[in-house]
């Protein structure tokens, strides 16, 4: 079975930078990542349990589950994400992004993930 990031370190899916948390600031509060995006990969959330496409920085890329330098799909996503952000920060509505799978389907998928890495 695939690696939870939470078991790791703080990690927030569906979000267009690296989904990495820093302790780095005022009195180690955890704040996101600000580096730049470098690798695609996939994060296996428990609650619920979902498989996400994530992004992350040079730094952060071991808590990928089979992290691959970003191809260009993952740059559309990545620029698809940008766009819902800037449309709820302006009041436009949220649609969020949704994970790659849930329950059973998300542990079959980082199992094929896991191998066609490995």
């Amino acid at each position: 079975m695939g690696r939870m990031t939470d078991d790791r370190i703080p990690w927030r899916a569906g979000v267009s930078h690296c989904g990495a948390y820093t302790t780095t600031g005022t009195s180690g509060a955890p704040q996101p990542c600000t580096a730049a995006v470098r690798y695609a990969g996939v994060v296996l959330r428990r609650e619920p349990l979902a498989a996400w496409l994530a992004f992350s920085c040079q730094a952060h890329r071991g808590e990928l589950i089979a992290a691959r330098r970003l191809l260009p799909r993952d740059r559309a996503v990545l620029a698809d994400w940008q766009k819902r952000e800037q449309r709820a920060l302006a009041g436009e509505g949220w649609h969020p992004p949704q994970p790659l799978a849930v329950g059973a389907a998300a542990h079959e998928l980082v199992q094929r993930a896991e191998a066609a890495a490995g």
